[in-house]
């Protein structure tokens, strides 16, 4: 009989419910802005940190140069990842939030699915907000080449 209950119950959780579904037909939708997002984040990570590391030049054509350096960094490295991720973040809430009202914890016994949405939502959240308070230190660095010149 116990096997009998066993059985019955995991073909029931096989067979998922209708957030499981939509979640991975989402997934599979969602694996290619993962991708480009991820790989876009990884390439341009270093190079904004690198505008962030520079020393203010002393001369006023180096202090200049390197304003505009700071404004292709943000336009063309720095906005590109905060739309990117913000947006793919944007477009997890729904369902995270679904989620979030359906869902209890559980150490050992929990749906993958779940977990895996909630931390890729997570991932995307905490991309957008480095994006922006990268945002913020350029703005910052501009206004101290600006002020020192």
């Amino acid at each position: 009989m116990r096997f009998a209950i066993t059985l019955v119950y995991n073909a029931k959780r096989m067979q998922g419910s209708a957030l499981d579904r939509e979640l991975i037909d989402d997934f599979q939708a969602v694996a290619v802005i993962l991708a480009v997002a991820t790989v876009f984040f990884g390439i341009q990570y270093q190079k904004v940190l690198d505008v962030l590391d520079e020393r203010l030049p002393a001369g006023p054509v180096a202090r200049e140069e390197l304003r505009r350096k700071i404004f292709l960094t943000i336009c063309y490295r720095v906005i590109p990842i905060a739309a990117t991720s913000g947006a793919s973040a944007y477009l997890f809430i729904p369902n995270t939030l679904l989620i979030v009202r359906e869902g209890h914890f559980d150490f050992w016994n929990f749906d993958f699915i779940r977990t895996a949405w909630l931390f890729v939502f997570t991932l995307f959240a905490l991309v957008f907000g480095w994006a922006c308070v990268q945002l913020v230190n350029l703005g910052r660095k501009t206004l101290q080449a600006r002020r020192s010149g």
